[in-house]
């Protein structure tokens, strides 16, 4: 039997590993213990005597399926995306384990869209699910005040509060950090719909979007209820000594575009214009396909048309968010050589310029993109 695991990294299997070794010891104990060594154990993979062999891959090459495996075991699969599961489902024996909550984080996308796609295949399923927990008491109040105070159970509205709103109906709203400590109801919500939309949300991204300088929160929320939502960061406006680290490639935090195209790009003024940066965006599932991303999108633009000299974005490149963005006035200005280890998707970074020096920044990079890469002319891109 050939297994082949995966695992948002190494570390993650190396329980299952361990495990594997001893059982495998046992088995070779008990069926051949006059064998000097039957089993060949290089780390990565572990081959027995008898033709089994039990390796690890990366997601995105695991996702290729190497070799035709007999069975694939997935571990912490919500911190997986969720294209890279799907193409998993094309072996025939699978076991998927995950926590979907937790202190180490946990995607959503693996519960809200995975389990939908995993229940229309032809695998027959069984569910096996842990309620008790193992480290402490059920119940125990330390664990219950945790839960709360880290916002583990967040979630979006429920979708009959939502489901008629149409992008008419709601207004723009900016959330500061005020105002969504002074309200749990609104914070379970915008952050709930954060983590739904993402493979993978960790506990510290809570007090980011509470404590973090440079973020900015901006929302669509009609009747109270938040329909969609925009998290974004402020880039960029640093002074020359910073920037000429930047260029020697110094990683200054929080600055993710301007580093992408003064690192890699060698662009010597790249972190001069000011820029936010479309961190996360998210529409309530009951309501998407109405417009809504788009119109929170364009209230962006037009709040931070004085106050900025670009919007851009970063993301895994797919056709479908390849052309949203671009429906929205964002081109492309670099794309990745090689595939995310996590996301599996090359990393595309997309601008909107707002001012004259952020058309500057724009048009050389768009232009270079388009020269460097001539399937994909300035217009598509």
């Amino acid at each position: 039997l050939d297994v082949l695991v995966t695992a948002p990294g190494r570390r993650s299997a190396s329980e299952l590993f361990a495990r594997a070794r001893e059982l495998l010891a046992t088995l070779d104990a008990r069926y051949t213990p006059d064998a000097a060594q039957t089993t060949v154990d290089s780390g990565d993979t572990i081959e027995t005597a008898r033709g089994g062999r039990i390796r690890f891959a990366k997601p995105p090459d695991a996702a290729e399926l190497p070799d035709d495996p007999d069975a694939v075991f997935v571990d912490e699969a919500a911190a997986i995306p969720v294209r890279l599961l799907a193409a998993l489902l094309d072996c025939g024996r699978l076991a998927f384990t995950t926590t979907v909550h937790g202190y180490e984080g946990a995607g959503r996308g693996f519960d809200v869209r995975f389990r939908d796609r995993l229940a229309d295949t032809d695998h027959a399923l069984t569910d096996v699910t842990l309620a008790d927990p193992i480290r402490y008491a059920a119940g125990d109040p330390a664990e219950v005040w945790a839960f709360r105070a880290l916002l583990l159970d967040a979630r979006p509205a429920v979708d009959p509060l939502v489901e008629d709103v149409d992008v008419d109906d709601a207004s723009y709203e900016a959330l500061g950090a005020d105002d969504l400590v002074a309200d749990e109801h609104l914070l379970r919500e915008t952050f709930g719909l954060l983590v739904y939309a993402h493979y993978r949300t960790e506990p510290n991204d809570l007090a980011r979007l509470l404590d973090a300088p440079n973020l900015a929160v901006r929302a669509l929320v009609a009747d109270g209820h938040v329909v969609s939502v925009a998290l974004l960061a402020r880039e960029g406006g640093l002074d020359a000594d910073l920037r000429a680290d930047m260029y020697e490639g110094a990683r200054v935090k929080g600055n993710m575009i301007p580093d992408v195209l003064t690192s890699q790009l060698r662009d010597e003024d790249a972190a001069v214009p000011v820029g936010y940066r479309v961190m996360r965006i998210a529409t309530h599932h009951a309501v998407r396909s109405r417009g809504l991303g788009s119109r929170l999108l364009a209230a962006v633009r037009a709040e931070f048309a004085d106050d900025a000299d670009w919007l851009g974005v970063g993301y895994g490149a797919t056709p479908e968010l390849l052309s949203f963005w671009a429906e929205n006035g964002y081109s492309t200005v670099h794309l990745s050589t090689t595939r995310n280890d996590t996301s599996g998707e090359y990393s595309a970074v997309m601008l909107a310029p707002l001012t004259h020096l952020g058309e500057r920044l724009h048009d050389r990079h768009a232009t270079w993109f388009a020269t460097a890469s001539p399937a994909c002319s300035p217009d598509r891109a």
